[in-house]
């Protein structure tokens, strides 16, 4: 395995816990907004699964990003420019 890689791996699991994470706080946000009996809560946490799914949406991108660099890297994927 090249540092390159190594290093690529490294970064991959560190936004990987993010994601798992954002996750836990997403479906707690959407049970909380589902079953709470006082809508203030519920409207809170919906604005918090909006604001989270945004965030992790963004982090799906940054680790899809450093996936394709981990099959360049590993020559799976043809370069990006000829």
């Amino acid at each position: 395995m090249s540092p390159d890689e190594a290093e690529m791996l490294g970064r991959l699991r560190v936004l990987y816990e993010e994601y798992q994470q954002l996750n836990r706080k997403i479906t707690l946000a959407a049970q909380t907004r589902r079953f709470s009996g006082d809508p203030a809560e519920a409207a809170r946490a919906e604005q918090e699964e909006q604001a989270w799914l945004k965030d992790i949406s963004r982090l799906m991108d940054r680790m899809r990003a450093v996936e394709s660099g981990l099959m360049r890297a590993r020559n799976r994927l043809r370069p990006m420019f000829h």
